[in-house]
């Protein structure tokens, strides 16, 4: 995806959400990516099928979905490195977008649907997780990735319902976290400190991701216990 048409198709507001069509293109396309995985050898969770993946291959597979993460970071923070402070906003905005999309990535490696509302929970505490803050109960709506824009502009808070709120604090969070780095103030050593530096935020962020999604999965082993108890009961 090229990141100047992503910036300014963000731009753009149609009443409160996001064009479905831009949404759609920020979005992982689920059959896409099993596609993907499969055919880069990685294994992904069908809730339902006979020979579900055990915790080990899919542990590999979200491994390789956070590498493809972190090499995209780097590119990144180097290339906004050179901007100095000017390449704040841009890469805060790109960066809340790379992990909106390892999420669901990684969502989809463990049978979710990010599309579905069950899957879309997953994706938002995951969310919340790699930014490093507490999803409170009126956040668990659908984020609306187009409050971005008019936060990032204005910093206003008027806007109180759940995707507003974590559209503001992912912003808030994103540009702490972006802005703060060191290599924003060494002339010259900007683009590669800010590589190294983008690489190790996104592989911590990349785990935190993982985590919050694993610690909500059910292996196959402990699934067929609790059919089986169910059955019997």
């Amino acid at each position: 995806m090229d990141l100047t048409d992503l910036f300014k198709e963000l731009g753009v507001r149609v009443d409160e959400d996001l064009p479905p069509a831009v949404m759609k293109r920020i979005s992982v396309d689920l059959e896409a990516y099993h596609l993907e995985l499969a055919d880069r050898g990685y294994r992904y969770d069908l809730r339902g099928s006979q020979s579900r993946p055990n915790a080990i291959e899919l542990a590999r597979s979200a491994e390789y979905a956070i590498n493809s993460s972190v090499r995209s970071a780097g590119m990144l923070g180097a290339a906004s490195g050179i901007a100095g402070m000017f390449g704040v906003p841009p890469e805060a905005l790109a960066r809340i977008v790379q992990t909106y999309r390892l999420a669901q990535r990684i969502a989809i490696i463990y049978g979710h649907d990010p599309d579905s509302d069950r899957g879309g929970m997953h994706v938002r505490r995951a969310m919340s997780a790699a930014w490093g803050f507490e999803l409170p109960e009126q956040a668990n709506v659908d984020l609306k990735l187009s409050d971005f824009r008019g936060v990032m502009r204005a910093g206003l808070p008027a806007l109180h319902d759940g995707s507003a709120w974590m559209a503001r604090t992912l912003t808030k969070t994103a540009t702490a976290a972006v802005g703060r780095r060191v290599s924003r103030w060494v002339p010259g050593f900007g683009a590669g400190m800010a590589l190294v530096q983008a690489r190790r935020l996104a592989r911590e962020q990349g785990n935190r991701i993982h985590q919050s999604i694993l610690s909500n999965w059910t292996s196959p082993t402990a699934s067929s216990f609790e059919d089986a108890v169910e059955i019997t009961a």
